[in-house]
């Protein structure tokens, strides 16, 4: 499906354009990191809308649901900014769930979603 050529999808297209150019085939990960609020959710997006317009599978997943319980975080001492940000991701959920089983190339399954944050399950 071919998206409306706005302004910011088509700097969109020119990012897509730069990123294929310089990366190989196969499986690759992209991040995008920013502060809060700062639109990282709408940019992961809409670029993968712009991938997708060239006919490449993507698989959107997000940090924010590989977090810990709040009684696993609640190990880490008083609920803080800086308790969440050190340990509010379970990074080795993360790794082991998501990402290498999604740079083995179809070996295995991977899931992009390990926690769901509302059911604190």
């Amino acid at each position: 499906m071919r998206l409306v050529t706005t302004p910011r999808v088509a700097f969109l297209r020119e990012v897509a354009d730069e990123f294929l150019a310089r990366t190989g085939r196969g499986r690759v990960i992209v991040a995008i990191d920013g502060p809060l609020r700062s639109g990282k959710t709408a940019l992961g997006d809409d670029l993968a809308d712009v991938l997708r317009e060239r006919d490449l599978a993507v698989f959107r997943a997000s940090v924010e649901d590989f977090h810990r319980s709040r009684e696993a975080q609640a190990e880490y001492g008083a609920d803080t900014p800086e308790r969440y940000w050190r340990y509010g991701i379970d990074e080795s959920l993360l790794e082991r769930t998501l990402v290498e089983p999604f740079l083995m190339a179809g070996s295995t399954a991977f899931v992009t979603r390990g926690f769901d944050l509302a059911r604190d399950a």
